[in-house]
């Protein structure tokens, strides 16, 4: 018989299997109390951006009673202009050529949803006020991701808390009635739409967040204007839609701001790399 190896005994692997369980138990207790602090110091912008995020759909919602959704969302299509101002000003600085792509993707953007808009002025200031509140939230949400002990999912579902608050109620005083009365409550079908209506924003709202985390406030905006063109060859196809002359050289304008300005973030990366490692060399 071989002799045994001491080091792959029973006792040894208990042991190491007991400091390993009682490493990952410490390691645990120090995630919580490093979550339960970063929510401590950082319960006032959770609720800033809550109060943000409720406001901003609020509105945005009101605005669709007076005005279309075309309007609402050439409106909507500036917030790309109001991030870049907010990165400006907290002294985030962007290559010139950067800033004219951004304009030029607002531009066009606003020119591909251009589909004979209705005006109103109280739709048009409930769309602006919804896109205001959307560049501050993307803004300090940015922000707020920074710190390591804040994920994601975490503030996904602390913005959500102030939603339900104010607007849960806000509903069942001034709509609850005559929801009741609706054809789909009456069938049931409508706790099914409901269901299915309500994940999609909060899948949606999660992916912004990640989106956020991963790139810049200001770049998840942006690419936000990409997505309706997406949306327009989605109606194209499903609803049979038309689309102008302006709204085809809208769509061009803004696809090719958009990969203009990519392409200048990474020249102007590259600039600041290889000038920091020129510094480095030089001091060493």
């Amino acid at each position: 018989f071989s002799p045994v190896d001491q080091s792959h005994s029973p006792t040894a692997t208990d042991g190491d299997s007991r400091e390993k369980l009682v490493e990952s138990a410490h390691s645990d207790v120090k995630r919580r109390e490093a979550s339960r602090g970063a929510l401590s110091r950082h319960w006032k912008s959770l609720l800033m951006i809550g109060l943000l995020h409720t406001v901003g759909l609020a509105t945005s919602n009101l605005s669709l009673v007076y005005v279309s959704i075309s309007l609402q969302q050439v409106v909507k299509s500036v917030t790309p202009s109001l991030t870049l101002a907010l990165a400006w000003w907290e002294g985030e600085r962007f290559p010139p050529l950067s800033v004219g792509a951004t304009f030029c993707t607002v531009i066009g953007a606003g020119l591909m949803l251009f589909h004979n808009p209705s005006f109103h002025s109280l739709g048009f200031a409930y769309a602006a006020v919804s896109t205001v509140s959307q560049a501050f939230q993307v803004v300090l949400s940015s922000k707020l991701l920074k710190n390591a002990h804040l994920s994601s999912p975490f503030v996904a579902a602390a913005i959500s808390i102030p939603a339900i608050v104010f607007l849960v109620p806000l509903f069942l005083y001034t709509e609850l009635a005559s929801f009741l009365k609706h054809p789909l409550v009456v069938d049931g079908s409508i706790y099914k739409l409901s269901l299915f209506s309500s994940c999609l924003p909060a899948m949606y709202n999660l992916t912004q967040l990640y989106l956020v985390y991963y790139t810049s406030a200001h770049y998840s905006v942006l690419l936000a204007n990409m997505k309706t063109i997406l949306l327009i060859l989605l109606s194209l196809y499903i609803f049979q839609t038309s689309l102008s002359v302006l709204n085809v050289v809208g769509m061009f304008v803004a696809l090719s701001s958009f990969v203009v300005y990519n392409y200048s973030q990474h020249q102007f990366r590259q600039e600041n790399h290889g000038s920091s490692s020129a510094t480095n060399t030089s001091r060493s």
